[in-house]
């Protein structure tokens, strides 16, 4: 296993472990995840590694923006994705993300068979989606505290990252 592999399962881990425990991933885990991100970069790729680096955690932060504007994640989970994108660089951290929506996906339809109810959480879905387009005002998608519809997205990253882990992707 590489040491990025190790790196990766390690912060996510760690990512999901906080967030359960306080519904947050602080920002000096985050931090020390960033510095540990670049010194790898810079080890493997010399000079060139800052490049790999800021590609690692600018894709991130540019592709799920908009799912922080609407509330549908946390920016601790974009944080996450942007530090790990510090270790997994550019292409490796697409498919983190593309996993980790996938995975996300799975844990939802589970959540709404198990918990909410399919039909109820995508009329709410439609609700959502039309009042944005007669209103063009962003409310919050996901409501706050501990309800039966919300999770824990640090729980698909560490997924996504199991995934891109046992595929050598």
């Amino acid at each position: 296993m590489s040491i990025a592999i190790c790196l990766l399962l390690m912060y996510s881990f760690l990512a999901v472990l906080f967030d359960l425990a306080t519904d947050r991933i602080p920002n000096y885990l985050v931090a020390a995840q960033l510095i540990c991100g670049l010194a790898y970069q810079l080890y493997i790729f010399g000079p060139m590694g800052i490049l790999s680096f800021f590609g690692g955690i600018a894709v991130p932060f540019v592709l799920s923006y908009a799912l922080f504007l609407f509330r549908m994640i946390g920016a601790g989970d974009i944080k996450l994705l942007m530090a790990l994108g510090s270790v997994a660089g550019f292409p490796r951290n697409v498919r983190i993300m593309v996993w980790s929506v996938v995975c996300g996906g799975i844990i939802s339809v589970f959540i709404m068979w198990r918990r909410t109810g399919l039909i109820p959480r995508l009329m709410y879905f439609a609700a959502y989606v039309r009042d944005f387009i007669r209103t063009g005002v962003r409310k919050p998608y996901r409501k706050e505290g501990r309800r039966a519809e919300n999770f824990h997205f640090t729980i698909a990253i560490f997924a996504a990252v199991l995934v891109t882990a046992l595929t050598r992707t």
